[in-house]
């Protein structure tokens, strides 16, 4: 019978659970939106992506792009230690990670880090505590 996260964070304590939502919302967001994200967006601008002073909107589209599918790509590790990766694995893990990813980006690119923190740490609270009860 395969595993399902929820069977699978129960083994794990509360605390250590609350602890992963910590370093989402604050490490993850640091590397992929202020680090990947600006740098993305950044080379983007010098390679001649602008509009007087600033970016476009395009690049600044392309950068949370980007940025988001390397998140959710760097999460497949995490779905192959819960689950056998299948195609469809794969896929879900992707496109829902992707789609959090695209939304943190735009949190970031709007209102700055702090809402993009607080938001993916609200997710994981959900995910990884209330969600896993």
């Amino acid at each position: 019978m395969p595993q399902t996260a929820a069977s699978t964070s129960l083994n794990i304590d509360l605390w250590k659970r609350l602890l992963a939502a910590f370093y989402g919302g604050i490490t993850e967001e640091t590397l992929l939106r202020l680090f990947l994200m600006t740098l993305i967006t950044w080379l983007l601008w010098k390679s001649g992506m602008r509009m007087k002073n600033h970016p476009t909107k395009l690049a600044f589209w392309i950068a949370i792009a980007v940025a988001a599918l390397i998140f959710a790509i760097a999460h497949l590790p995490v779905a192959a230690s819960i689950w056998t990766l299948t195609p469809i694995v794969i896929i879900r893990t992707i496109l829902l990670n992707s789609t959090l990813g695209i939304a943190f980006g735009y949190l970031y690119w709007r209102w700055g880090l702090e809402y993009a923190i607080f938001s993916h740490f609200l997710a994981g609270l959900v995910l990884h505590s209330i969600g896993s009860s």
